[in-house]
Formats: C-alpha cells, structure tokens, sequence
C-alpha cells in the first residue's frame, strides 16, 4: 500500500502512466520480414568483406562503421513509420483500415535494397564466376534497366508514328 500511495502523490508518474495507457500499439512490423531484413544486412556485411578481400583490400573499421550507421538508420526509420502509423490508427476510430502494409513495405523494401547490395557485392567480388555471369550480372542490369534487346526499356523507342500526314 505504501508504493501506492508514493505512486499516486507523484504527478510526473501518474501523466506518464495516463499517456501510456492511452497510446496503444495496434501496428508492428510483421516478424518474419525483421528477421530476414537482419539476415540480410547480416550476409550484406558478410559479402562487403569478401569483396574487398577478392580486390586485395585491407579490411577497416569504416566499413563496419557504414554497417552501422545503415543498422541505425534502418532502425529510426522504422520506428518513425510504427510511430507515425499507429498514431493515424488512433485517428481511425472505425478500423477499416489495415495499416501494417505500410509498415511491412518498407520493410520489404528495405530487405530488397540488402538483397541488392549482396548481388552487388557477390558480382564485384567475382565477376569470372558462373555464378555472376549467367545469373547476377544480367539480374542487376535488369534492375538497372541497361539490359541489351529489352523489351520495356526500348517500349517508348521503337515506336513510329504509322499515321499518314495530312496534307491540307
């Protein structure tokens, strides 16, 4: 009884205790992309050292300081978007709708900027690879729109204007 009556004779406890009860969290990221999304960098770090090993490069701290910076970054992101998602979830009163896809889309997006970095990082490390000749390479160039004969990067291209001019 004793830490009840200290608990409610402080104001600052009692506010906090008020805000929080308010604030629920009804959106979290999906558990399953969180775990791949730190598989990823995990393996993007693992393949950023293989390169630079492969080009006789000495291994430094700045580029685990990169690693960590974007660990960082990935982290105050998502925490901004849970954030900013949950709280327009306060506003819907009806529910109608399912937030988390905004959420779980950046997630997403940022496990496939990881996955880029890998094939990057794998394509750099050993260009001569089957590996990377058959099925990287061609895989970033089409990523990058460069790919030779491609059909949507040539669409607008090779379009002719097959009306005749009319003569006035």
């Amino acid at each position: 009884m004793n830490t009840l009556s200290t608990f409610t004779k402080s104001p600052l406890l009692v506010i906090l205790s008020t805000g929080f009860a308010w604030f629920s969290i009804k959106y979290l990221p999906s558990a399953m992309l969180l775990f791949w999304l730190v598989i990823a960098i995990f393996a993007d770090l693992v393949t950023g050292l293989l390169k630079a090993w492969s080009q006789g490069r000495s291994t430094t701290s700045t580029g685990l300081r990169k690693t960590i910076i974007k660990i960082g970054s990935y982290v105050g992101t998502v925490v901004m978007v849970v954030v900013l998602v949950n709280l327009v979830g306060l506003v819907d009163i009806t529910n109608k709708f399912d937030l988390t896809i905004l959420i779980d889309a950046l997630m997403g997006f940022m496990v496939f900027i990881e996955l880029y970095s890998i094939c990057e990082n794998i394509d750099q490390a050993y260009p001569d690879s089957p590996l990377s000749k058959y099925m990287i390479t061609p895989m970033l160039k089409f990523l990058k729109g460069k790919l030779k004969n491609n059909p949507i990067t040539s669409l607008g291209k090779n379009q002719t204007n097959d009306t005749p001019a009319s003569k006035d």
